[in-house]
């Protein structure tokens, strides 16, 4: 399994996960042209999955879907979305799509109906996790990790007592967003004994 970022950041998201030539996306937050450009089409992309309803996440979810790629979410999502010719998963239960094997649980972030979502292609597992501020789960056989690093607590606050950032804001990403400290807390608890790699999002 191979890890592509093609963009992370409030501005826009969007990942590519790649096994023997097929591709897994995951969110559809930035134009579908760079999104087509970066996997060099969609005839190997074998669906797509997005988080949640915010527009970093999801701006494209309806080209996507009329582009021919089959995208998934959670039914709150969809609800949020508006968007009816999605494809639903439900939370906790596995869903075998092509070679991979998909396991979405619930995360938390001011959203309708968040999803993390565990992939699998039968060789690696990856766990992909952004846009929440704590997962309350544990993991098992987990080889790449994709998962949230979005602030440091301690520059946050020197940020909103410089005027930097507005206490308005701060609030905000204290509740949806994880922090560093909050992601070591969360490794800790996590078997890291077959993880080879961990890639940051959202910084």
């Amino acid at each position: 399994m191979k890890v592509q970022v093609i963009a992370s950041s409030s501005a826009g998201n969007s990942m590519a996960v790649w096994s023997h030539g097929d591709c897994l996306l995951l969110e559809a937050g930035i134009p579908i042209d760079k999104i087509r450009q970066a996997v060099n089409g969609f005839s190997h992309v074998e669906c797509c999955l997005v988080t949640h309803e915010h527009e970093d996440h999801s701006s494209s979810v309806a080209r996507m879907i009329k582009a021919g790629v089959d995208v998934y979410m959670s039914d709150g999502t969809r609800g949020a979305l508006g968007t009816q010719y999605a494809k639903v998963l439900k939370q906790d239960q596995m869903t075998t799509i092509g070679r991979w094997i998909i396991v979405p649980f619930r995360t938390a972030h001011d959203a309708a109906q968040p999803f993390g979502y565990y992939i699998s292609d039968g060789q690696d597992n990856l766990l992909f996790a952004t846009d929440t501020y704590w997962i309350p789960y544990t993991f098992g056989n987990i080889t790449i990790m994709a998962i949230e690093c979005n602030y440091q607590s301690e520059l946050l606050k020197t940020n909103v007592a410089n005027g930097i950032v507005h206490p308005v804001q701060a609030k905000r990403i204290l509740r949806s967003h994880m922090s560093l400290d909050h992601l070591v807390d969360f490794l800790a608890q996590q078997d890291l004994k077959a993880v080879r790699e961990i890639w940051l999002l959202h910084m």
